[in-house]
């Protein structure tokens, strides 16, 4: 399966069960026939590139990076070398996803929830400056 097809089965499976963390997408990918890593920086990836779609035109900085956490040390790797966010991107960007699903998965992300959380405190969007993503998984 490919990307552009991982994310639409991502976006249908995210509405029809929208209680499902992410883990439970995870599960919910794999058992449709993803292997676990692709499932795993679907559910990473997608949410956090449909959340920037979402929240472009506010004039918030975004980090062009992530990081990936473990015990030992943590890595810095550029979200341009990432396809799964750059086609999620795209498709966010274009229209190729319902609403609906965009903005289902856009609010999974990380990112929307610390933005809601600082206009709520009364931050203007033009002044914030996102830190890179965390991720310890993929």
């Amino acid at each position: 399966m490919g990307i552009d097809d991982g994310i639409a089965l991502l976006g249908a499976v995210a509405q029809r069960q929208p209680d499902l963390d992410s883990e439970g997408l995870v599960a919910a990918l794999t058992d449709r026939g993803l292997d676990l890593q692709s499932a795993r920086r679907l559910v990473v990836f997608v949410p956090l590139a449909l959340g920037r779609v979402l929240l472009d035109g506010l004039g918030i900085t975004f980090a062009d990076t992530y990081l990936v956490a473990n015990a030992t040390h943590t890595t810095k790797h550029p979200l341009a070398d990432v396809p799964e966010f750059i086609a999620a991107s795209a498709a966010g960007a274009s229209g190729q996803l319902p609403p609906d699903q965009l903005s289902g998965l856009a609010l999974r992300s990380s990112e929307v929830d610390a933005v809601n959380q600082a206009l709520h405190n009364g931050s203007q969007p033009q002044h914030l400056i996102l830190s890179p993503p965390v991720t310890s998984r993929i």
